[in-house]
């Protein structure tokens, strides 16, 4: 009859704008998700930037401090590097100091106007004076791992020296290289070596360098 066919034309138009309003929902639930999102990331952005700037001020004693980011990395088997997006330009020298607010992340090894490499500390072949935080006694030295590893150790220690899981690495400052008390990592295990005169303490770094 034609009455059920204008009722059925009438359910179908209907059904229509309510797809074409679940559509238009869909898009703003979307968009909402994605503001939320850049919120989240906005935040997340600010309480880092509070954090270097409160670093900064505390600082000025050793550093010059500007904030850089990471454009990219190298992961061979020569070096463990990053690339950050302030170079000579942004008055940045070879050998000058890396870190962030959570600790010590290497030293600058090649400069470009505009860009520059840093070698991290987990490099096999950095080498950084240190200490015990809760101890100046307990000195040594904190060395990379290599490729592929994300820890660091800290080696040659006397095999009578007092140190133990949970114990906070520093900076000595001893190597005339790197500041004093800057953060490296904690001590996760401590290891006798083959011959037995010393032991290795290894350290899980305060930076995330994944």
């Amino acid at each position: 009859d034609l009455e059920k066919t204008q009722l059925l034309f009438m359910d179908i138009s209907e059904l229509a704008e309510l797809r074409e309003e679940n559509i238009s929902l869909r898009k703003e639930m979307s968009m909402s998700r994605y503001e939320i999102d850049l919120l989240k990331k906005d935040r997340q952005e600010n309480k880092r930037l509070r954090e270097l700037l409160g670093y900064k001020e505390g600082s000025d004693e050793y550093f010059d401090l500007a904030l850089g980011k990471v454009i990219g990395q190298s992961n061979t088997n020569w070096n463990r590097s990053i690339f950050i997006d302030l170079g000579s330009e942004d008055g940045l020298k070879k050998d000058m100091v890396v870190i962030n607010h959570l600790g010590l992340v290497g030293k600058i090894i090649n400069v470009a106007p505009k860009s520059s490499e840093v070698l991290l500390v987990l490099d096999s072949d950095s080498g950084v004076g240190a200490r015990l935080a809760q101890n100046r006694k307990t000195i040594g030295v904190v060395q990379g791992q290599g490729v592929d590893q994300q820890n660091l150790s800290f080696v040659h220690l006397p095999k009578e020296m007092e140190i133990n899981a949970g114990d906070e690495v520093i900076t000595s400052g001893l190597d005339d290289f790197y500041p004093p008390e800057l953060n490296l990592g904690i001590v996760t295990e401590v290891v006798e070596t083959q011959r037995g005169f010393t032991k290795t303490a290894i350290i899980e770094t305060s930076v995330d360098f994944e």
